[in-house]
C-alpha cells in the first residue's frame, strides 16, 4: 500500500520522480510524464465507479469494489514489475542522446561557443578551437580574443535575447551571433559538467565566415556604374575674353583635360553640348576621386592661351541609385546642386546623402 500511495501522490503533484540509487533522481515532465500517469486516472476512475454503484444497488457495488481493487493491484504491480527496465531504457537513451548532441556540437562546421555574461569562454568546438590553431581559448575573455568584440555586443537589450554583428579576424570576416539563455535547475548532468563553472545566464556565440559573401558583395557594388554630368560654369564669358582664332583651341584643351582625368579611372565621356558632358565610370574609383578633391576642378582652371578669365567646372554625380535610370536622375539633381552653389566644385549624391 505505501508504494501505491507513492504513485497516487507523485501523479498528483504534477511529476514522477523516480530513484535510480545512489541518491540520483529522475523526474519525468512532459508527454512522458502523462504517458506514465494514464494507470493512476483509470484507478482513480474505477474507485469513483464502483463508489457510485452503491447507490444503485449494495450487490453490484461490492463486485464493482472488487473489480476494482483487482485492477489497481495489477497496474500496481506491472507498474513496479516493468517500471526497472522502462527506467533504464530511459536513462540509457538520455546518455546516448545527450551524448550525440555534444559530439554534435563539437564537430558543428561553424565555430561555436559558450561564454559567461562577462564575457569569459567555457567551452569550444573543434572548428573554433581550430580557428587558434588548437590552442584553447577556455577560460580568456572573448574580449581580449578579438579585437573587434567589445563589452557592448555582451549587452543585450531588454526582452531580447539575441545579438548580431560583425567582426574581423586573420584578415576573414565573421557575423557573430550571440544567444542568451538562462540555466535550469534541472539540466542533466552532461548539461552540466560544460557549464559548471557558470551560474546565472551564459551565451552561446555562432561565428559564421562571411569573407567571400563579404568580398563578393564589395565586388559587386564596385563594378555598379556611375553617373555624371560636367558643365563649364563661365563658358561664354570665357570665349568672349579670347581672339576667335584661339577659341577652338580652347575648347580642345578643356576636352583633353576632361578626357585625360576621367580615363584614368576606365571612365568614358561624351560631349553633349558646346559646355556640357556625360560621364560614366564604376563606383570603386569614386573613393580615389574624392581623395584628391576632383583635381581636374584645378587642371581645368590651367588652361590658359590669353583668355582673361580662369575656367571653372561643376560637377554632378549619382551613385547607389536602383539602376542606371535612378543613377541618372541623381546626378541631374547633383549637378543643379552644385550649380545653385555657384559652381566650381563637385557635388555627390549617393541616394538620400549629398557629399560636396
Amino acid at each position: 500500500m505505501k508504494n501505491v500511495w507513492v504513485v497516487f501522490t507523485a501523479a498528483l503533484k504534477g511529476g514522477m520522480e523516480y530513484d535510480m540509487g545512489k541518491n540520483k533522481k529522475i523526474k519525468l515532465k512532459g508527454q512522458m510524464n502523462q504517458y506514465l500517469r494514464w494507470p493512476i486516472y483509470f484507478n482513480l476512475f474505477w474507485i469513483l465507479m464502483a463508489a457510485l454503484t452503491y447507490v444503485f444497488n449494495i450487490r453490484a457495488g461490492i463486485l464493482m469494489t472488487i473489480a476494482a481493487l483487482i485492477y489497481v493491484v495489477a497496474t500496481v504491480v506491472i507498474y513496479f514489475r516493468f517500471k526497472p527496465n522502462i527506467m533504464t531504457r530511459l536513462v540509457e537513451f538520455g546518455a546516448e542522446y545527450s551524448q550525440i548532441q555534444r559530439q554534435m556540437l563539437h564537430e558543428m562546421e561553424i565555430p561555436y561557443g559558450l561564454i559567461e555574461e562577462n564575457g569569459k569562454v567555457l567551452w569550444t568546438n573543434s572548428e573554433l578551437d581550430n580557428m587558434f590553431q588548437g590552442k584553447s581559448i577556455r577560460n580568456k575573455l572573448v574580449t581580449s580574443i578579438f579585437e573587434d568584440f567589445n563589452q557592448e555586443n555582451l549587452e543585450f537589450e531588454e526582452g531580447c535575447e539575441r545579438n548580431e554583428f560583425t567582426i574581423t579576424y586573420n584578415e576573414k570576416v565573421y557575423r557573430v551571433v550571440l544567444k542568451k539563455f538562462a540555466l535550469k535547475q534541472d539540466m542533466t548532468d552532461s548539461q552540466m559538467a560544460l557549464l559548471e563553472e557558470s551560474s546565472g545566464s551564459i551565451i552561446s556565440m555562432y561565428m559564421f565566415d562571411e569573407t567571400l559573401i563579404q568580398q563578393l558583395t564589395k565586388e559587386n557594388r564596385d563594378e555598379k556604374l556611375v553617373m555624371g554630368h560636367i558643365y563649364i560654369d563661365n563658358y561664354d564669358e570665357v570665349l568672349q575674353s579670347i581672339e576667335t582664332t584661339r577659341r577652338t583651341l580652347l575648347v580642345a584643351l578643356i576636352d583633353r583635360k576632361i578626357n585625360k582625368y576621367f580615363a584614368q579611372y576606365d571612365g568614358i565621356v561624351r560631349k553633349l553640348e558646346n559646355d556640357k558632358y556625360f560621364v560614366i565610370f564604376k563606383t570603386k574609383y569614386i573613393s580615389k576621386m574624392q581623395t584628391d578633391k576632383f583635381s581636374v576642378l584645378d587642371e581645368v582652371k590651367t588652361v590658359n592661351i590669353g583668355n582673361g578669365l580662369p575656367i571653372t567646372i561643376s560637377i554632378g554625380i549619382g551613385m547607389s541609385g536602383n539602376g542606371l535610370v535612378e543613377n541618372y536622375d541623381l546626378a541631374g539633381t547633383a549637378i543643379d546642386m552644385a550649380l545653385g552653389r555657384g559652381g566650381d566644385q563637385a557635388v555627390l549624391k549617393e541616394g538620400n546623402k549629398v557629399y560636396y
